[in-house]
């Protein structure tokens, strides 16, 4: 009988040369997927970090009420978290309403009049002024075009005092000048309804909410604050 070839047996199972190739190959493949794992695990960390703080970074939506008078239909927006006490008079030749405007703190931050008597009264000593803040209206006072100006009055020794409403004068951007400051106020007479001389005061007045800062960089400061940015937006929504 012919002998039998011992090739069969040569073929059977791995070498241990293969075999530690095949370690070394799962070892390989093994450390890459968990690199791998490690690296989108980092950017999905990352990705959610960066939405969490984008998140906190975006300010909430600021819903608003309307305020209307129950005569001449005359209305403006205000933040929901501020609030209005309101006065009235009415009678057969005088209209009156005013409504302070408070912030969420309860501070009176704006007053709006609507058939606010003519003020008057003696001038003191003038005093410089700096309009820093400037914004045409829709509105006319008489014949002259309104606008919401805030300016900045030198107080002498008490620094510097801040007024801001509606009026057609004082409302050039960087316009300066002299004013009493005793006598200084807002006021405007739109025709509403066809009614002529029903004057309208907006923003701050001699008896309301009249602001004090120790140089003009601090009145400029005040500018930029939320809390001004809201009475500018305010005042401009004013409609009738």
């Amino acid at each position: 009988m012919g002998k039998i070839s011992n090739n069969t047996n040569k073929n059977k199972g791995f070498t241990l040369v293969e075999v530690l190739l095949l370690i070394v190959v799962l070892i390989l493949v093994g450390g890459l997927g968990y690199l791998g794992y490690k690296q989108v695990n980092k950017k999905s960390k990352t990705s959610t970090a960066t939405t969490t703080t984008n998140n906190a970074s975006v300010p909430k939506a600021i819903s608003y009420n309307t305020f209307t008078t129950d005569k001449y239909n005359i209305s403006f927006k205000y933040p929901s978290s501020w609030s209005i006490d309101e006065t009235k008079g009415d009678d057969a030749s005088f209209f009156y309403r005013n409504a302070k405007i408070k912030n969420a703190d309860g501070e009176v931050v704006a007053n709006f009049t609507v058939g606010q008597p003519q003020l008057g009264g003696a001038c003191d000593a003038p005093s410089n002024y700096t309009v820093i803040d400037s914004a045409v209206t829709k509105f006319q006072s008489g014949t002259e075009p309104a606008s919401l100006s805030f300016t900045v009055l030198d107080e002498g020794g008490d620094g510097y005092g801040v007024h801001y409403g509606l009026s057609s004068e004082f409302t050039a951007l960087g316009a300066t000048g002299k004013v009493c400051r005793n006598t200084f106020y807002y006021l405007i007479t739109p025709n509403i309804n066809g009614i002529t001389g029903l004057s309208i005061s907006f923003g701050d007045s001699p008896t309301c909410c009249l602001k004090n800062f120790s140089s003009i960089d601090d009145a400029k400061k005040y500018v930029n604050s939320d809390e001004y940015k809201e009475i500018k937006k305010m005042i401009l929504s004013l409609n009738y």
